[in-house]
């Protein structure tokens, strides 16, 4: 009898070991990543079992983990603002997900900010937003021309339209701060990356954010005139798309000031002379003959404009990418070639940018995703390298030629051929290249930890970054100009003094950017908490090599071999800079009604002496999302919100070794009188 008793409970043993392994073999977890159709993850999207209410909710990065039986067909991702998606589960156990928006749902939005992302509708701070694609339809050569009046708060202003130096000089709600008021820019969490943000492709661009206040202190010691966040598109899991896009465009000033033609101007200074008690310059046959055109050489009426410059100019814009992946690797690549020209007839002055991206993600582990960037970028710049040329435009007389009817150039307003605007736009006074390489390199990690605590994540990235500029001025000698003699009927000549000379400079920058962030978010009921800590460190190391000879026999050889031995001159420079910063946030949102952030960075700066290096840089902003109220019932609103924020910024970018005494030695100081 007691034998039969062990026999059964041994079988029962055994069969609960079988029901439990049955159990454990029906059963298999699915991960993935979900985000919106620009590539930026999504927090918060509910997944759950399609015909069940198991579901779980995705990280502030997007990720998702299930556990589901091995049978199950499909999963259900949904969240507000964005249309649901069912998909089917087919055996795999990573599944990514891309979620296209629904119509009107510009508050569901997830937007970049200060080493994160939110939910738009929940924002406590100043942030404002644009599209890539919005930025796509400006067919524009320089991106910063794209965002004036695109973005709330920005002040965008174009003081050149010369092809490769149109960029517009950006500000923040104003001048926030002495010496440098520019906003810092961020392009994929690195900030201040050399060749800034006007010479990227506008289709790599995924979004564009605007920091405007407290919400920029993040930032610390570099946001005192706000912040702007530029992330890339990165590849989505799918079939791959190409797409290509050329543009020819035709671009015009759009305001020419109208300048005096030369009867007017000969009126002025008659004017100017009785003014002053003094003769008339010019006599009523003089301006007579300057209106009516009978004398064309002993009286010339000029339009230098129309005289030197084309009504339009043209522009080549070709767009190129490749977007796809699995569920293992995902990819962007994309390529542009920009050609600029300019508004002059002589058609010397010319830019070129050749741009080519690389962005890929890796995920090598189910826990576990690598990414890795690349940026290499070429502009060439060739132009007259006159500095004032427009003032020679608007100060030139009318009654000078710009070319006489026997070929002949003419003189410019100081009387030779130096300052001639038909030689200077055929650069025959000078030329200038400038010659741009760009590679910018970054490769992160993103660790999912939620096998230790859920909701745990530790991110990093180190980012290097190298560019070249080689800078060359070759200062010509003009061939003669002419003047027309009315008293001899002859042509004067002008020759230019002095012998060409070349400048040359090269310069290499170097940058360096270490980021570690621990990062943890749980959903507790209606209590959301997230909270994050990070340490970053950059360094930048520049030289500058200069070397310039004078001297030169012609204008042929512009290398430095074939100038002169005399006045031979070089020069060196090495600059360093280094920054050490820890930061942290913790925000708190209590049924999407009731949110808070508070964030804390401490940065430190080698730009000031030892023992003050450092600053710390608080910020406190928060919400009242009245309209998520139970009493709130409007057909007017349909989201209303109280925010207000508080924070220090500070500015950095001012020179280094200020602390230091220096003392300069000049000639007849040395007691020695050996100087």
């Amino acid at each position: 009898m007691k034998l039969k008793n062990c026999l059964a409970v041994l079988c029962f043993c055994l069969a609960l070991t079988v029901c439990g392994f049955s159990t454990a073999e029906a059963q298999t977890v699915i991960k993935g990543t979900i985000t919106s159709n620009t590539g930026t993850p999504l927090s918060g999207v509910s997944v759950h079992l399609n015909g069940s209410n198991k579901g779980v909710i995705a990280d502030s990065t997007g990720h998702y983990q299930i556990q589901v039986e091995k049978e199950t067909k499909s999963l259900v991702f949904s969240f507000v603002g964005y249309l649901t998606k069912e998909v089917a589960t087919n055996g795999r156990q990573i599944i990514d997900v891309v979620l296209e928006p629904a119509e009107g749902t510009a508050l569901n939005e997830v937007v970049v900010i200060g080493y994160g992302k939110r939910q738009k509708a929940n924002l406590t701070g100043a942030v404002a937003t644009v599209s890539g694609k919005e930025l796509e339809k400006s067919p524009v050569a320089n991106l910063s021309n794209a965002i004036a009046g695109a973005v709330p708060g920005i002040i965008a202003n174009t003081r050149s339209g010369e092809p490769g130096a149109d960029g517009a000089n950006i500000l923040i709600r104003g001048k926030g701060t002495l010496g440098s008021t520019a906003p810092l820019i961020v392009i994929d969490g690195v900030p201040d990356r050399e060749g800034g943000f006007s010479r990227l492709n506008p289709a790599d661009i995924a979004s564009f954010t605007v920091l405007k206040d407290a919400t920029a202190a993040i930032y610390g010691a570099r946001a005192a005139n706000g912040v702007i966040l530029i992330t890339t598109k990165r590849g989505q899991a799918g079939n791959s798309t190409l797409s290509f896009t050329t543009n020819w465009a035709m671009t015009q000033p759009t305001r020419v000031p109208k300048m005096l033609n030369s009867a007017q101007y000969a009126q002025s200074v008659n004017e100017y002379n009785a003014l002053l008690g003094q003769q008339p310059t010019y006599s009523q046959e003089d301006i007579q003959k300057y209106a009516d055109g009978s004398d064309p050489l002993g009286h010339p009426n000029t339009n230098w404009w129309k005289s030197v410059m084309k009504n339009w100019s043209d522009q080549q814009n070709e767009l190129i990418s490749l977007r796809g992946g699995s569920d293992k690797i995902k990819y962007f690549i994309s390529g542009q070639y920009l050609n600029q020209n300019s508004m002059y007839k002589s058609g010397k002055d010319f830019y070129k940018n050749r741009n080519v991206r690389a962005n890929m993600d890796i995920q090598a582990t189910k826990n576990f995703k690598i990414g890795i960037d690349v940026l290499y970028r070429n502009e060439y710049k060739e132009s007259a390298g006159y500095g004032g040329l427009f003032y020679e435009f608007w100060n030139a007389y009318p009654y000078l030629v710009p070319v006489y009817p026997n070929g002949k150039v003419g003189v410019g307003i100081d009387g030779g051929p130096n300052n001639s605007l038909v030689y200077i736009l055929d650069n025959q006074t000078g030329q200038q290249t400038d010659n741009y390489d760009f590679l910018q390199t970054k490769t992160s990690f993103s660790w999912d930890l939620s096998t230790l605590t859920k909701g745990l994540q530790l991110d990093g990235y180190y980012a290097y970054d190298l560019s070249y500029h080689q800078y060359k001025f070759f200062d010509k000698t003009p061939p003669p100009a002419y003047s027309y003699n009315v008293n001899t009927g002859n042509y004067d000549a002008y020759s230019a003094t002095g012998t060409p000379s070349l400048n040359i400079n090269n310069d290499k920058t170097l940058d360096r950017l270490f980021n570690i962030k621990l990062g943890w978010e749980r959903l507790f009921g209606k209590h959301h908490l997230e909270a994050f800590v990070a340490y970053e460190q950059s360094q930048r190391d520049y030289t500058l090599l200069q070397a310039s000879r004078k001297g030169f026999l012609s204008n042929t050889i512009a290398e430095l071999f074939a100038g002169g031995t005399d006045g031979i001159l070089n020069n060196s420079s090495t600059v360093q800079a280094a920054r050490q910063n820890y930061i942290s946030r913790l925000s708190y949102n209590y049924d999407n009604r009731y949110l808070i952030d508070y964030s804390m960075r401490y940065d430190g700066s080698a730009n000031f002496a030892p023992g003050k290096r450092f600053g710390f840089f608080p910020s406190i902003s928060g919400a009242w999302r009245i309209s998520n109220e139970k009493f709130f019932h409007s057909g007017f609103f349909n989201d209303l919100k109280l925010r207000a924020s508080w924070g220090e910024t500070g500015n950095d970018a001012v020179s280094a070794f200020q602390y230091l005494q220096n003392y300069i030695l000049e000639s007849g100081q040395d007691p020695n009188n050996n100087i």
